[in-house]
């Protein structure tokens, strides 16, 4: 069996021995969002922030299955919102970690460095870490 290398420049790369190396670890860069309403296209990290409030909106659920998202608020005073995609509208698709919480929005604790973590399963996003008080909303 031949050893599979992974590097940032060259990808999956293989060569003689056996096993699997890691030379550097894949990562998400980090994206901003600051404009009153925008739209997330793909899984990622994203830094939320503005002199008002913004609400971001996350790509259809069933579109990105697998996909992981983080959002972290870098300013004070406002409690900036995920919320579904115009497909996913109207449905309770952003599920806390327990089943009590659920919605179609989210909003994120009003202090600087109030995150959420979610990932897609097709068919709802899922809070699986978070930091600060999580308010869901809708449907």
């Amino acid at each position: 069996m031949p050893k599979v290398v992974y590097t940032a420049t060259k990808g999956l790369v293989q060569q003689a021995g056996s096993g699997f190396q890691l030379e550097t670890l894949p990562f998400s860069s980090v994206q901003t969002q600051n404009t009153v309403s925008a739209s997330v296209s793909q899984p990622g990290v994203y830094t939320v922030s503005g002199t008002a409030f913004v609400t971001t909106f996350l790509p259809a659920v069933a579109t990105v299955p697998g996909g992981h998202f983080t959002f972290r608020s870098l300013s004070a005073g406002h409690a900036h919102a995920i919320s579904a995609s115009a497909t996913d509208a109207g449905n309770s698709v952003i599920k806390g970690s327990n089943n009590a919480n659920r919605g179609s929005n989210l909003a994120l604790n009003t202090l600087v460095g109030s995150s959420v973590s979610l990932v897609s399963d097709g068919v709802q996003y899922i809070v699986y870490a978070s930091s600060g008080t999580l308010t869901f909303s809708g449907v």
